[in-house]
């Protein structure tokens, strides 16, 4: 649990600095330069979920609640939104032009996507924790930039449609391939 937890507040940390803490990132970059910074930043996140998962595993989950068996397909509706949200948000879509946030929508979707379908003490702490981050990180950063969408060209309808495909592959694989391997349990 010591390893999740640690996990979840440098996860927090590490993200907070450019929302919360622009002085630090600043001073960040200009001790590192920009790929140092980027370089630290990525082992950070990486070092984050390596302890997230370790917590994961080493925790004995103890049943909390548990919702119909029904709720799982939508869950995995809400997923697949969340992975929408956040593939089409990395680049100038449709849908970055409207949302506000697309990223961090879709990590809020996920989180209580999870939260539905799991409500063991390892997931309540796990999901729960990550759903409060991105609400406070989206506070943040409308305190900072203001909460009007960005201004962006979006891309082709082309594109758009290849981003919304390229989604439905990564939710594939995360399903098939990573959900077993990082949580210990299959989708499919």
């Amino acid at each position: 649990m010591a390893a999740m937890i640690l996990g979840l507040w440098l996860w927090a940390f590490v993200h907070f600095v450019p929302s919360m803490a622009p002085g630090i990132k600043a001073d960040w970059k200009a001790k590192l330069g920009v790929g140092g910074y980027v370089a630290s930043f990525s082992l950070l996140i990486v070092l984050s979920i390596v302890l997230i998962v370790l917590g994961w595993r080493s925790m004995e989950p103890i049943t909390l609640y548990t919702l119909p068996p029904f709720v799982r397909h939508i869950s995995m509706a809400m997923i697949l939104l969340a992975f929408v949200l956040i593939v089409t948000g990395r680049y100038p879509s449709r849908i970055a032009q409207r949302v506000r946030h697309p990223m961090l929508i879709g990590f809020k979707i996920w989180a209580v996507a999870h939260l539905l379908v799991n409500g063991d003490t390892r997931s309540v702490l796990l999901f729960g924790s990550l759903l409060i981050w991105s609400i406070v990180n989206v506070i943040s950063i409308n305190r900072r930039d203001g909460k009007s969408p960005p201004d962006a060209q979006p891309l082709s309808l082309p594109l758009d449609i290849g981003l919304m495909i390229m989604s439905v592959i990564v939710y594939a694989c995360v399903a098939v391939y990573a959900h077993p391997w990082l949580s210990g349990v299959a989708l499919m």
